[in-house]
């Protein structure tokens, strides 16, 4: 008796393989996600929400490259022929080239911010060495109104 060829897509290293895939383009579209809150952030000038984004930043890219390695592995040690996979990993890339465009553009208007917060510290560090002030809160004057 002669043994049928399975589908590639119904191999289990191939779901498997997909089921990674799968899960690694969900953490790309938070990370788009991320790159809109930051975008909104920076216009906004949150800095707390900026340090807690950029924490979560960190682990979504921790957690993409570590699937990145499994998946690369697997393809590598396997090279699954299936259109599935070959047409996931594209939707991938064109992802990651929409993730690396917003993060350029958020990197430029972080650069941006911070040189408009440079020159307002430069002309504050003016403004004391001209008046010889420091910048420290106003002196509460206490006056007693019953006598």
């Amino acid at each position: 008796m002669r043994e049928v060829a399975k589908e590639p897509s119904t191999l289990p290293i191939t779901q498997q393989l997909l089921a990674y895939m799968s899960e690694r383009e969900e953490l790309m579209q938070s990370y788009l996600q991320l790159m809109d809150l930051i975008q909104r952030d920076i216009a906004g000038k949150n800095t707390p929400a900026l340090e807690e984004h950029s924490r979560v930043e960190e682990s979504l890219v921790q957690r993409i490259e570590a699937l990145q390695k499994v998946i690369s592995s697997i393809i590598h040690e396997f090279s699954p022929d299936d259109p599935t996979v070959r047409q996931t990993e594209e939707h991938f890339r064109l992802l990651c080239a929409q993730a690396l465009g917003k993060n350029r553009e958020n990197r430029q208007n972080l650069q941006r911010e911070m040189g408009s917060v440079r020159k307002d510290l430069d002309r504050l560090r003016r403004l004391r060495a001209r008046t010889g002030k420091t910048f420290s809160e106003p002196h509460t004057r206490y006056i007693d109104v019953e006598g």
